[in-house]
This record gives C-alpha cells, structure tokens and sequence, in this order.
C-alpha cells in the first residue's frame, strides 16, 4: 500500500535499522522490533518508498520503550472508544500519558492518532515536541489487528521483561484524560 501524495525522502534522512520484527501497516509506515543497549523498544517508523524496512526517514517516527507499550496497550478499550467516535466525527479530545513524556492524543480537527513525545515549556504545560507520528485510521486499523502479536514477539525477544511489580514502582500510569463526550457515553453504560 503506498500513499500517492507522498514525496520521496531525501537519501539523507534515511537512516539504516537494524530489527528483530517488522510488519507494514500501510502508507510507508511500519512496525519495528528493536533491542538496542539491553532495552526493548517497539518503532513506529515512516519508511523510504521503497518498503524496505531497512531504511527509515528520520525524525517520522517514534520509539515506545517496553514499559510505555504495556500502558498503552492497558488502555487500549479507551483509545478504542475514542477513536471510534473520532471516525463517528463526534467531538473528542483526548490525551493520554503512556510514559514519561510519551502521550496518545486525538482530537476532533484531525483524523488520526498522534503517538508523540511531549516537553514541558516555560509556563510549565505541556506541549507536543517533534519526535512522534500521526496514524492515519487505516494505519491505526492496521496497528489495531497487529497488537497482540506484538505484545507477544516483544515478551519473546525482550532480554528482560519487566513483570508488573517492577513496571508499578517505577512509573504510576497517570489517570485517564478523557473527553467530556466519552465521560458521559461511560456513565450511560
């Protein structure tokens, strides 16, 4: 699957991977398995147009360590939600802290799920940095019907993984930011 309106990335931002697992979710985009220094990370990467894996444009992607992908993957029933009312064009507006500054947001002007790193500027808020990627919904879709795999192939390849008592005392997953329109759908169940 290729997106036509996409310009070929300049050869000097492509940059050469090494990973243990890659899977396309369309539009150049992929899912990388990576161990680097003893970590493992799951990559959401834009790569060249080409499909090769191997090759990735920097800056168009973002690295989820371990522990960032299991938050993410605990609140998976409440990005759902959100983002089924996102394709419903209902109001959203949601943000969600998966790590240490690693955030899920939607909302209602754009049609996508931005995975992103955000910093804390000098009236102490927090802003979206640029080290992250907006999934289109059939990227999302497609990253959706791959996430058990993943989650699997990253408990077999991890050198270790972190059980939940080590997860709990070193990061305490924040509470749910949730729209006032998901609030209300949530208390009508």
């Amino acid at each position: 699957m290729s997106d036509s309106f996409s310009q070929p990335p300049a050869m000097d931002s492509l940059q050469m991977v090494s990973s243990n697992y890659s899977c396309d979710i369309g539009f150049n985009r992929c899912i990388l398995l990576e161990c680097k220094t003893g970590k493992t990370y799951v990559e959401i990467a834009t790569v060249d147009n080409s499909g090769n894996t191997a090759c990735k444009v920097r800056n168009r992607s973002i690295r989820i360590p371990i522990e960032s992908w299991r938050n993410l993957m605990d609140n998976m029933d409440e990005i759902q939600d959100t983002f089924n009312m996102l394709c419903n064009e209902e109001q959203v507006d949601f943000s969600l802290k998966i790590g240490c500054n690693l955030f899920v947001t939607m909302s209602s002007g754009v049609k996508c799920v931005d995975i992103r790193k955000f910093y804390v500027d000098k009236k102490s808020s927090w802003q979206p940095g640029q080290p992250g990627i907006g999934l289109k919904i059939p990227e999302f879709e497609e990253l959706m019907a791959i996430t058990d795999e993943v989650t699997e192939r990253l408990t077999q390849n991890s050198p270790h993984t972190p059980d939940t008592a080590e997860l709990s005392a070193g990061y305490k997953n924040p509470p749910l930011q949730l729209s006032s329109t998901l609030q209300q759908r949530r208390l009508s169940r």
